[in-house]
């Protein structure tokens, strides 16, 4: 990227009647490589594609609730991306909920048919023919927390990104801590679930 290339080129003619003989010519070539398609995040040409749960670097969430998660990312090169993949493998412990791909707000079908995404075995996967250089994309899911996994543990996810004409980079992580309190249902109030995590929890006297 960046680097100037030099080609020598000598050309002669093949007509062997001519008046002057057989011309001939030398030329040179010089061609400055750009840096071509470079994924970054969205307003920081220096930082990797992101990736956020509900609009954050780190989440607590218990067993079964639901959440969104967003990678975002921008074509900061000069040249336009070909065949552009955006991958995202969920760990084990998180369950992707059916019908809840977007691209740009735009709803994606979880099948492999004719729209840019689908989702198979907890694998995301979308695809952009092309992506222009200052051009901006943004993928949203949402996913549930399964109570497969232990109480305190991290589990981080990280999408990636890739073209034709392009390496592959990774995304920012996104990391949903298991929380370690979990659902504390209140006595004599019904079955309605008390977040561990508030500041304050209250119970109701006895008597």
């Amino acid at each position: 990227a960046q680097s100037t290339v030099t080609i020598n080129i000598t050309a002669r003619s093949n007509a062997v009647n001519a008046v002057n003989g057989r011309g001939e010519d030398t030329g040179t070539i010089i061609n400055v490589v750009g840096k071509g398609p470079r994924f970054t995040d969205p307003g920081n040409p220096n930082l990797p594609p992101v990736k956020l749960v509900n609009g954050l670097s780190q989440l607590v969430a218990s067993a079964g609730s639901q959440f969104t998660y967003t990678i975002a990312f921008r074509n900061n090169g000069d040249d336009a991306a070909r065949n552009v993949v955006v991958t995202d493998a969920l760990p084990a412990g998180i369950d992707f909920i059916a019908g809840s791909l977007q691209l740009d707000d735009r709803s994606l079908s979880d099948a492999l048919d004719g729209d840019e995404g689908s989702v198979q075995n907890n694998v995301v996967e979308v695809h952009l023919a092309r992506v222009n250089p200052g051009e901006l994309h943004r993928i949203t899911l949402r996913a549930r927390l399964s109570g497969t996994v232990a109480a305190g543990t991290g589990l981080v996810n990280n999408a990636s990104v890739t073209a034709d004409n392009a390496p592959l980079i990774r995304s920012s992580a996104a990391t949903v801590v298991v929380s370690p309190f979990g659902l504390v249902f209140a006595g004599r109030v019904g079955s309605s679930p008390v977040n561990a995590n508030s500041p304050a929890i209250s119970y109701p006297s006895k008597g």
